[in-house]
């Protein structure tokens, strides 16, 4: 199956019968969908008779999800000799789009196909505007955390950091990744209340990776 990337929860719900079960479609084929709601997910289950797996696809835009099918075939019939007596082509297609959200992305999107039915989860604005804003305050609780460390490792001098058996040098290394790991975590707060993808998909592996660092230097600052 081929993937192609290219209002809110409330007008969703008030449109459901609307959108979901009226098809947009070429052909003469409606894709036949059955949708339901579970566990902050809708899950959308669509008949695709007649086609295989690489013959549907899935693109996403402007917060429209399109389903198509797509195919083409000749069947021939010969005679003994080999020869030519019949020829037949055909082609269809049909396709259906449903309005999922602006919020939705492809990376939302999961889908199996099996025996003619094309299975497609993905979550509801509501779910994802609720995970967005646990983990936004989740970073903001680290923020505090980490402008709380380091407060109290600007008071501690020299002396005390060699009274307790810890390096100097490793101690201002990681006093300085502190700062910058809550430079880092305010930015990227800034991106997500901002809905800002593109430089989100740039700042979370450098979190990700500057957190690793740190924790590797705070053991070795113990050493």
């Amino acid at each position: 199956m081929k993937y192609m990337t290219t209002r809110k929860n409330d007008l969703f719900n008030d449109m459901f019968d609307d959108v979901f079960r009226a098809p947009v479609f070429t052909g003469n084929n409606i894709l036949k969908t059955d949708v339901r709601e579970k566990d902050g997910k809708y899950i959308l289950e669509v008949e695709v008779p007649g086609y295989k797996k690489d013959e549907v696809s899935i693109s996403l835009f402007n917060g429209n999800l399109t389903i198509s099918a797509s195919r083409s075939s000749t069947e021939e019939e010969k005679d003994e000799k080999g020869k030519v007596l019949r020829q037949e082509r055909f082609s269809g297609n049909t396709s259906r789009t449903f309005y999922v959200g602006d919020a939705i992305k492809d990376t939302d999107i999961h889908a199996s196909f099996d025996n003619g039915i094309l299975k497609i989860e993905l979550p509801t604005e509501q779910k994802k505007e609720e995970d967005k804003e646990n983990y936004i305050n989740n970073l903001k609780r680290i923020q505090k955390t980490l402008d709380k460390t380091i407060l109290n490792m600007e008071k501690i001098d020299k002396d005390t950091i060699k009274k307790e058996n810890m390096n100097v040098e490793n101690y201002g290394k990681v006093f300085i990744e502190i700062k910058e790991m809550s430079k880092l975590t305010k930015e990227i707060i800034a991106k997500m209340e901002k809905n800002d993808d593109e430089e989100l998909d740039l700042l979370i592996p450098k979190y990700v990776y500057m957190n690793f660092n740190i924790e590797k230097d705070f053991v070795n600052l113990l050493k």
